[in-house]
């Protein structure tokens, strides 16, 4: 109760004993939370400004903590989007000042049809640095990548730790690319990963 968990009923904390397997989120649970765009690179005749800002413009309606990295980064007056749609665990796309845009993840993008050999090149290497990514596309066009990353708490890596001593095996789940995955768990000692969820 200190810790602010409570177990109704003492049965659930007798049979707790019997777990062998536990799922934990990547954002906000082994990491802190708190992501901060890190990268930011254009891959169309578009400034880096340019891609920003459209891609902040559409992120500044979600409360999802990569969206929120990606509005933060951008200081200046947004304009106003209409027509969004999201689409859980993958991105939202709107019109922005009469352009139909789209901000997604790596499968999002792929999906839509955006991801030239460049494109690809560039989200290649950043999610092997452990980032997660985002394409800013317009129409059938990508206009730049955006790289994000999180920290990991330190607590997350003794917590993992400390379940694998009591014989219990963390599966880390997140709606990252399977390759950024791979490199957050690697950095906090859990051996199953379940990505692009």
């Amino acid at each position: 109760a200190r810790r602010g968990i409570l177990v109704k009923g003492g049965v659930h904390l007798e049979n707790a004993r019997h777990v062998r397997m536990v799922a934990v989120d990547k954002t906000g649970t082994l990491t802190e939370g708190r992501p901060r765009l890190t990268d930011l690179e254009t891959v169309s005749a578009l400034t880096k400004d340019e891609v920003l800002m459209r891609a902040a413009a559409l992120e500044g309606s979600s409360a999802h903590p990569l969206a929120r990295a990606v509005t933060e980064a951008y200081a200046a007056a947004l304009p106003a989007v209409t027509d969004v749609v999201s689409t859980d665990g993958k991105g939202i796309e709107g019109t922005v000042d009469g352009e139909r845009l789209g901000v997604g993840s790596h499968r999002f993008a792929e999906e839509r049809g955006v991801c030239r050999p460049e494109v690809e090149a560039v989200l290649a290497r950043l999610e092997a640095d452990g980032k997660s990514v985002m394409v800013v596309w317009r129409d059938r066009e990508a206009l730049g990548v955006i790289g994000v990353a999180d920290t990991v708490r330190e607590s997350s890596v003794t917590a993992i730790a400390m379940l694998r001593r009591l014989g219990v095996t963390a599966i880390m789940l997140t709606g990252d690319n399977a390759t950024t995955a791979a490199a957050v768990a690697a950095n906090v000692g859990v051996e199953q990963v379940r990505a692009n969820l």
